[in-house]
C-alpha cells in the first residue's frame, strides 16, 4: 500500500509523468480529482481490506490455467523481397500542418541556472565527504543517494560482492522479509556499482528516514548470509555468458571495450566464475563490498528534512567514515591505435552487422562544450531529426539504428572523440 502511494505521488514529479498520467485518465474516462480521491481510498485501505478483494477474484471460479506442452515451433525462413530503396521526393517541401506549426509566435526561453550553494546547498559533513542538498517542492518523498570513490576500476569483482549483498537479508530477516520491512516504511534501496564509485541509493518518505537508514545499516551490521546465493550469481553469470555466444550485441560490445582499453576491459577483468566460486563466502564478500566504507565520496539529498537533521541520520547509522582515503581522478586509459586500423569479428551465423567508428580529437576548451551539445543534437544523438538518422537509415534504408555524437573528457585523461555507430543488416553493411 505504501509503495503503491509512493509510485503515484512519484508519477507526479516531472512532465513526463503528469502527461503519461492524464493519457491514461483520459482513456480511463476519468479527472484528475478521482485520481487524488482514489488516493485517499488508498491511504485508508486495510489489510483486511485487500485480503477481501483477493479472495472475492483471486477463487476457482475466476481462474483459468493454460499450459502448452509445445516450446517454439521451427520458423520457417522468409526470402527478403528483391525492392531497391525509394529515392527521397519534395525535399525540403512543407505541409500545411507544417507551415501552420512555423507561422505561429514562439515565446522565447529563459535559462535556469542552477547555483551551486544556493539552490543546490554545498554542506560538509566531513574533510571526506560533503552533502549537495535542495528541496522537494512536489510531496514529502526523500531521494539519498550515498557515494563512495571506490568501484571496478578498484575492485574488479565488486560488483558480484554487491548482488550478494543486494540478495540477503539482515537479523532474522531473509531477503524476502527484509524487502517486505522496507515496503511498509515505504522504502526502496539499491546499489549501484560503476567504475569508479559505488552508490547506496536510497528511497522513501521524509518522516521515515531514520528507520529507513537504521534497516540499512542492519544489513551491513548484521548480514543474514546465504550461500544459496552464491549459487544464483554463478547460474547467472553462466546463463549469461551462454547467451552471449549468439548474441551480435555483445560480441559486438566485447570488441569494442577491447579495441578502447585492452587487457582493461570489464569482459576481461573479472576473475574466471570458477575459481571466483571456490573461494566465495558470505563473510568474505561482505568484508570485501564493505571496503566502500574505506573511501571518500558525497552525498545528494532530495527532500525536505533540514540539512543538519540528514547529516546526523547519516553519521549515528555509520554510513559516512570519519577516516576515509581520499581517492584521485582516474579513469580506463585509451588504448586506441595511433594509425587507421580495423579490426572485426566474424559470425556466419549472425544476420546483422554492428559497426562503431572512433575518431579521436584534442579535448575541448570548458567554454566550447555548449557547442558540441549542440552539435550532437544535430548531428546524431538527437534522436529521429538528427542528420545521421535521416541520411542512413530514413532517406536510404541502410539501418534500422544509428547515431553520432562528440564525446569529451571532463577528466581530461583520454581527450576528446567522436563516436559513430550503425546497425544494419548483414547485406546492406558495404552500402
Amino acid at each position: 500500500k505504501t509503495i503503491a502511494l509512493l509510485e503515484r505521488e512519484l508519477q507526479t514529479e516531472n512532465i513526463d509523468g503528469m502527461a503519461s498520467l492524464f493519457q491514461e485518465l483520459g482513456l480511463q474516462g476519468k479527472s484528475f480529482e478521482q485520481w487524488e480521491s482514489d488516493n485517499e481510498r488508498l491511504q485508508k485501505l486495510t489489510r483486511e481490506d485487500i485480503i477481501a478483494i483477493a479472495q472475492k477474484y483471486f477463487d476457482p471460479d475466476h481462474c483459468t490455467i493454460v499450459r502448452s506442452k509445445m516450446g517454439f515451433p521451427a520458423k520457417d525462413a522468409v526470402a527478403k523481397p528483391d525492392w531497391e530503396h525509394l529515392d527521397a521526393q519534395n525535399i525540403g517541401a512543407q505541409s500545411e500542418f507544417a507551415k501552420d506549426i512555423y507561422s505561429r509566435h514562439v515565446e522565447s526561453v529563459s535559462p535556469q541556472n542552477i547555483i551551486f550553494g544556493k539552490d543546490v546547498r554545498i554542506t560538509p559533513i566531513n574533510s571526506h565527504f560533503d552533502l549537495y542538498s535542495t528541496p522537494n517542492p512536489k510531496n514529502k518523498i526523500f531521494s539519498l543517494a550515498i557515494s563512495y570513490d571506490y568501484g571496478t576500476i578498484d575492485d574488479s569483482d565488486l560488483d558480484r560482492a554487491a548482488a550478494y549483498f543486494d540478495l540477503i537479508g539482515a537479523n532474522n530477516m531473509d531477503h524476502e522479509d527484509f524487502t517486505l520491512q522496507l515496503q511498509r516504511l515505504g522504502a526502496t534501496f539499491s546499489v549501484n556499482v560503476e567504475n569508479t564509485s559505488t552508490t547506496l541509493n536510497i528511497m522513501g518518505y521524509d518522516y521515515n528516514l531514520p528507520e529507513i537508514l537504521k534497516l540499512v545499516r542492519a544489513k551491513f551490521d548484521q548480514p543474514r548470509h546465504d550461500d544459496k546465493q552464491i549459487k544464483l550469481i554463478v547460474d547467472g553469470i553462466k546463463a549469461d555468458a551462454k547467451t552471449s555466444k549468439s548474441d551480435a550485441g555483445t560480441w559486438f560490445s566485447a570488441l569494442a571495450r577491447y579495441v578502447r582499453f585492452g587487457q582493461q576491459s570489464e569482459y576481461l577483468r573479472h576473475t574466471p566464475v570458477k575459481e571466483w566460486q571456490k573461494n566465495a563466502t558470505g563473510e568474505k564478500l561482505m568484508q570485501q563490498f564493505q571496503s566502500i566504507f574505506l573511501h571518500g565520496g558525497h552525498v545528494n539529498y532530495v527532500g525536505n528534512l533540514d540539512d543538519k537533521q540528514v547529516i546526523n541520520a547519516l553519521l549515528n547509522y555509520d554510513l559516512i567514515p570519519s577516516n576515509a582515503k581520499d581517492m584521485p581522478n582516474r579513469d580506463y586509459k585509451d588504448q586506441l591505435p595511433a594509425d587507421n586500423q580495423v579490426f572485426y569479428i566474424h559470425n556466419k551465423k549472425f544476420g546483422q552487422s554492428n559497426i562503431q567508428i572512433y575518431l579521436p580529437s584534442v579535448e575541448v576548451d570548458e567554454s566550447d562544450k555548449a557547442i558540441c551539445e549542440v552539435f550532437n543534437e544535430y548531428y546524431g544523438a538527437g534522436g529521429m531529426n538528427s542528420l545521421i538518422f535521416q541520411e542512413i537509415r530514413e532517406f536510404r534504408s541502410l539501418g534500422y539504428s544509428t547515431y553520432g555524437v562528440f564525446q569529451s573528457d571532463p577528466l581530461h585523461i583520454n581527450g576528446g572523440k567522436l563516436i559513430t555507430y550503425l546497425g544494419t543488416q548483414s547485406d546492406k553493411t558495404l552500402d
